[in-house]
């Protein structure tokens, strides 16, 4: 097969034309395989390579199914951030590209009323705020690659696109909500989900505190993106776009053996201050998971409480296995090794 080193497309690729196949008789390629790029693009071209590869073996003619795919990929790739991906594949066909809006939401709506406003700057290929509204509201013009639009003629307030935006880029604001108070509903995937009547800190878009803040109403999403409404003083609704729960001194970092940030730094100040003595003396990193999810947080702990650079501290000494195997995978090897 072969394989040219493309760097825009992430190193060693196989050469393929814009139908997914290789130089190699009945090889069709998709994918990160055949360059990386995001989910996708990858799943449109594994759809024009399983079209292309039923075509041959049936004969059926699929070609105007193959092209529809073919101008979703040129749709996707039209905006800036595929520019690399589209000079690496200038190497094996011609590129096309589609126009895309880069005109930004200039009217915020009417005051007063809850509503969304959309915060997303860049020219992604990204539309499920226009997908799930279900009064057609919010529209990705052009293609893909352009920003939303708002019609608030049309828009109801329910903060389904709040909850659909993968970039957590909308949030929900009324002005007026009750006496000297406005209203922001914020996505909100940590947890614990705070509750209504909770105290927050309400944040601005840089992690600053603006203000002290009330949960008025949570609404919960099956796909785990909530919606959380706090009230701030009057004003204050285009400048807070986040919040985070008071400060609680039992944080936890190794979830497996549920050890605190307290634990840790108390372990720390008693002398044990090697990432491998603090293992053994806590359990550290020792549970299911084998410290992929702690082991980073706990040598970030250690440098701080130590004044010395991550890179100074030695880890732990990491042995098979480095992921979990059943016994019975164990004991099928050994049975299938006699044979």
């Amino acid at each position: 097969m072969k394989l040219e080193y493309i760097p825009q497309l992430g190193g060693y690729v196989p050469y393929r034309d814009n139908e997914m196949r290789t130089n190699v008789k009945n090889i069709f390629v998709a994918g990160d395989l055949a360059g990386i790029e995001e989910a996708t693009t990858a799943m449109i071209e594994g759809k024009i390579a399983g079209l292309a590869v039923s075509r041959e073996l049936t004969g059926v003619d699929v070609q105007s199914e193959i092209e529809k795919m073919q101008r979703e990929l040129v749709e996707f790739r039209s905006g800036p951030f595929s520019e690399k991906v589209r000079n690496g594949l200038e190497r094996f066909f011609t590129q096309k590209t589609m126009n895309y809006s880069t005109k930004m939401q200039e009217n915020e709506g009417p005051i007063g009323k809850i509503r969304p406003i959309i915060e997303c700057f860049e020219n992604i290929p990204c539309n499920p705020c226009q997908t799930s509204c279900p009064t057609g509201a919010i529209t990705v013009a052009e293609n893909i690659n352009s920003l939303p639009i708002i019609d608030y003629s049309k828009c109801i307030g329910c903060g389904i696109c709040a909850m659909k935006c993968p970039g957590l880029a909308i949030f929900m604001i009324q002005e007026n909500y009750l006496p000297e108070r406005d209203l922001v509903a914020i996505p909100y995937e940590f947890l614990p989900i705070p509750e209504k009547g909770q105290k927050v800190v309400a944040l601005d878009q840089e992690g600053h505190e603006v203000c002290e803040a009330t949960v008025e109403k949570v609404t919960k999403s099956p796909n785990k993106t909530h919606l959380v409404y706090i009230s701030v003083p009057e004003g204050l609704s285009k400048t807070v776009r986040a919040f985070r729960l008071p400060e609680q001194s039992e944080s936890v970092v190794c979830r497996c053996e549920e050890i605190s940030v307290d634990q840790i730094e108390k372990a720390i100040e008693e002398g044990y201050t090697d990432y491998e003595e603090l293992r053994r003396y806590l359990r550290l990193g020792m549970g299911p998971c084998g410290g992929r999810t702690c082991r980073a947080i706990a040598v970030a702990i250690l440098a701080k409480k130590t004044g010395r650079k991550i890179d100074q501290i030695s880890l732990n000494t990491f042995r098979p296995p480095i992921m979990p195997v059943k016994f019975e995978a164990i004991v099928r090897g050994e049975m299938k090794h006699e044979k």
